[in-house]
């Protein structure tokens, strides 16, 4: 089967496509605007960066670049990048990362900042085709093993053409014992319940209906990711958007929130690599997944003090959730509701409490957490 409009770019597309980028006016002009990545590079001005993308043959090379800027990124606007779970990764074997999503851009690009940093292989990570209508943000994304989840299709048909080639080519690289990250569900969870649509696990099934769920999965590590932000991204704009006062929609949005989260405070942010999940039913995966993502999910301050806020709690459960977060940076965080309206102010509470209800369903002693 063909995958080539779909496909992350291999080292033969590389040169006629890095020519392409660095000849995008959009992609020069955010060269110019970032006026700190000649010294994230170690080089000593724009057309010397510039140069340094030229010299770019392989996806190992692309893949330096990013990780200086990724590192840039973790050490300036985050108070730290962690990790856990490591050792249930195969070292063998690629494995496909299912994870909560809470970030455009980010979600793929700090999971592969910590594989590089453990000394494994990087993912390939699948991106919507809305992404796509930037055409520089394109290229970008291709040239760093991502590929296209075509969502803009009207026909029935088609779709499921199109689910079939997806599923074929995410199967195609795992059979080559490649990595490839994939999110639980098409978009963002916005309200931070984190739960999959089994609509993925049957994609990602399409393209092996000569074998059953077991047999896919014993031939493959399928590993759940839970990945928690102690500042979701965007999280105001989401509120907003929750609460119906902004328009979710509108051309060059994904774009506009890609830059704004680069940019902005995230607090903390821990991965949580879970164990391989096995299932002989569709519906039996999708709850396996959901149970390792909602149980590892690393609730910060920010988390409780919401969940304090949104519910009722005993006196005993309160005191013990007190002594042991960080009050102060927690209602730093949650602080910023004054900037909204009083719907969407009780939005991102709902946002930043949902982690919370989700964990105590495995958890429900408030002492355990601790």
């Amino acid at each position: 089967m063909d995958y080539k409009d779909i496909a992350a770019y291999s080292n033969s597309d590389y040169e006629k496509n890095i020519e392409a980028l660095i000849n995008n006016p959009g992609f020069l002009d955010l060269l110019n605007k970032f006026s700190t990545l000649p010294e994230i590079l170690g080089e000593n001005n724009i057309d010397a960066v510039i140069n340094r993308f030229k010299q770019v043959k392989t996806v190992d090379d692309f893949q330096l670049i990013m990780h200086d800027v990724i590192e840039y990124n973790v050490r300036t606007t985050t108070d730290g990048l962690t990790y856990s779970g490591i050792e249930n990764l195969p070292e063998n074997k690629g494995s496909l990362f299912v994870s909560n999503h809470r970030s455009t851009s980010l979600d793929a690009a700090y999971i592969n900042e910590i594989l590089f940093r453990a000394g494994r292989e990087t993912v390939y990570n699948g991106a919507g085709d809305n992404i796509f209508e930037t055409k520089w943000l394109g290229y970008m994304i291709r040239l760093n093993k991502g590929f296209i989840i075509k969502r803009d299709v009207e026909d029935i048909d088609e779709k499921i053409t199109e689910a079939t080639r997806l599923s074929g080519y995410i199967n195609s690289l795992l059979t080559q014992g490649r990595s490839v990250w994939i999110a639980q569900r098409p978009g963002r969870a916005k309200d931070g319940i984190d739960a999959t649509d089994s609509v993925i696990i049957a994609m990602l099934f399409k393209s092996l209906e000569d074998k059953s769920y077991g047999e896919w999965l014993s031939s493959i590590n399928l590993n759940p990711v839970a990945i928690s932000w102690e500042i979701v991204p965007c999280d105001l704009t989401l509120a907003r958007e929750l609460a119906g006062e902004t328009d979710a929609g509108g051309q060059f949005r994904d774009l506009k929130n890609i830059l704004f989260e680069i940019g902005e405070n995230k607090g903390r942010v821990h991965f949580s690599f879970c164990k391989s999940v096995h299932g002989e039913r569709r519906g039996e995966i999708v709850k396996a997944i959901d149970a390792e993502i909602q149980q590892s999910y690393k609730l910060w301050g920010s988390n409780w003090l919401a969940w304090l806020e949104t519910e009722e709690v005993s006196d005993a459960d309160r005191e013990t959730i007190l002594k042991n977060i960080d009050v102060p940076r927690a209602e730093k965080i949650l602080g910023r509701a004054k900037d909204l309206s009083p719907e969407a102010g009780r939005k991102l509470y709902e946002m930043y409490a949902n982690p919370v209800k989700s964990s105590l369903r495995y958890t429900p002693s408030i002492t355990d957490h601790f």
